[in-house]
């Protein structure tokens, strides 16, 4: 084989592989576009340090949350990545159990769960709205419930079925210049819009007449089993597959 065979063929694939790597770009970039389409869909415009009394009173609850996360604040990633259109995530995660521990007894735990809320109901969100938190340092949202059905009520303002109540907890999703930010992780729980029913667990919120979800008591229910929405339990994920029995100790539970 002649040298100059040698140098073409290499030259050959030299100009082959920046081909494909130029005819890679275009495919990377209309997929994180396909991606970015996607998650703007659902996520609540934003201005910075524009928020209405009752979200400026909620955002107060969740001070703190995001601050032991390592990187910039909220309103520095928007600074860093204004107008490039691209989708950032911020996540916190719930801790493990391990196999030496004593696990929960389901009635228990849920009787621990209904003696700290002020209110457990039954509905389905129909809306939400994302903001920051008071301290840069996360998300939080304000969710529209319409209550189905009351377990536990609420004995300073009693909820009826069919009222809409604003239920807020932190995570969410906002777009500010361009930018989508998401905060969420398996600590977090994320209600489901329009979709099934949802069983929550509040606390009473004076200043707004609304409420916050009491330790990520959330689950969905589907008509089979309930799901919960964030958080590990620590006893039998079976006990989750049956929704009746599931509710029927929910109802056990906050009438005591």
């Amino acid at each position: 084989m002649s040298k100059g065979f040698v140098i073409g063929c290499l030259t050959g694939l030299f100009l082959l592989g920046i081909i494909g790597v130029g005819a890679s770009r275009p495919k990377q970039k209309d997929l994180e576009q396909q991606k970015y389409r996607a998650e703007i869909l659902d996520a609540t415009p934003v201005q910075v340090g524009i928020l209405t009394r009752k979200q400026r009173s909620h955002s107060k609850l969740y001070n703190g949350y995001g601050k032991h996360l390592a990187g910039e604040s909220i309103s520095e990633w928007i600074a860093t990545y204004r107008g490039q259109r691209i989708v950032l995530q911020r996540n916190v995660y719930g801790r493990m159990f391990f196999p030496s521990e004593q696990p929960d007894v389901p009635e228990d735990y849920f009787a621990r769960f209904a003696e700290e809320s002020d209110a457990i109901v039954r509905g389905r969100a129909i809306g939400k709205t994302s903001q920051i938190t008071e301290d840069d340092s996360f998300l939080f949202t304000d969710y529209d419930v319409v209550v189905s059905e009351v377990f536990k009520n609420n004995s300073i303002a009693p909820i009826n079925t069919g009222r809409t109540i604003t239920v807020s907890y932190v995570g969410g999703k906002i777009v500010v210049d361009g930018v989508i930010i998401k905060a969420g992780g398996n600590a977090v729980a994320l209600l489901p819009i329009n979709a099934q029913d949802i069983l929550l667990f509040l606390k009473f919120v004076p200043e707004t007449e609304g409420y916050q979800l009491a330790n990520n008591g959330a689950f969905e229910l589907n008509g089979t089993s309930a799901r919960p929405l964030a958080g590990y339990f620590h006893f039998d994920p079976i006990y989750f597959k049956n929704e009746s029995s599931f509710l029927k100790t929910i109802k056990a539970v906050s009438t005591k």
